[in-house]
């Protein structure tokens, strides 16, 4: 497959310098305020901290969510997610949390999407969590139950490994590969399925693993949004 403009004669940057340790800030006690105990992963708090923050990167995330067997698990792995998309901003916390009480039975869905995608793939997965699935949670859309779907089933399933989609990754898209997509979150479980094979591709053509690619991306959409803004921001 032929390189988009954008990774056409760049060299590939080491996922683990690159992409493994790319990290933000989190203030633990806004989670915590708004969490059930039970909810919060005390293993956040064991990583490195500066001054009232810590530190938290995507390997991180990674180790979090490498073993989901009960709704505890699954809803750890999720606010994992969430407090590494989210960083420092307090006003993303509330709106992360939400979905966890908007239905009983949240931490179950959140676990049975997670059996979906290590059974059937991450497409299946996404489908089930999204606007009509039988799983989705009122309040979580694709930019945040994708970081799910990454951190909890990356080398865990079948089909082209499973990648954020936000926002950022479509104004890329778009560009680089013509898709003309809408940015408001209504992307389906078809255009999930396009993206995560395109992102493959690419990722072959390049030498480097699917996720490098979703990096690049999302950081070329940032630019394309905020092209004179260098500011403190999350990383999601």
């Amino acid at each position: 497959m032929k390189l988009p403009p954008l990774l056409q004669g760049k060299t590939v940057p080491s996922r683990e310098e690159s992409l493994i340790r790319q990290e933000v800030r989190f203030n633990a006690q806004t989670w915590k305020a708004r969490l059930a105990p039970n909810d919060w992963p005390n293993a956040l708090e064991l990583l490195p901290r500066v001054g009232r923050f810590h530190r938290v990167n995507r390997g991180d995330v990674f180790a979090l969510a490498a073993v989901v067997e009960t709704t505890d698990d699954a809803v750890r792995a999720y606010v994992g997610a969430c407090v590494w998309g989210t960083g420092l901003p307090g006003m993303g916390v509330a709106r992360r949390v939400r979905p966890l009480s908007a239905h009983g039975d949240a931490g179950e869905r959140l676990l049975e999407s997670i059996k979906t995608l290590r059974a059937d793939g991450a497409v299946a997965a996404y489908q089930r969590l999204d606007k009509g699935g039988d799983l989705r949670l009122v309040g979580l859309g694709p930019a945040f139950f994708t970081k799910l779907l990454y951190f909890s089933g990356w080398d865990k399933g079948p089909g082209p490994q499973p990648l954020i989609l936000d926002q950022f990754v479509v104004k890329a898209l778009n560009e680089q590969a013509g898709f003309g997509w809408r940015t408001n979150w209504t992307w389906t479980a078809d255009q999930y399925h396009s993206y995560l094979e395109t992102a493959a591709g690419w990722a072959d053509a390049w030498g480097t693993t699917a996720d490098v690619v979703e990096l690049a991306l999302f950081e070329h959409g940032k630019a394309l949004s905020r092209p004179n803004k260098t500011a403190d921001k999350p990383s999601r």
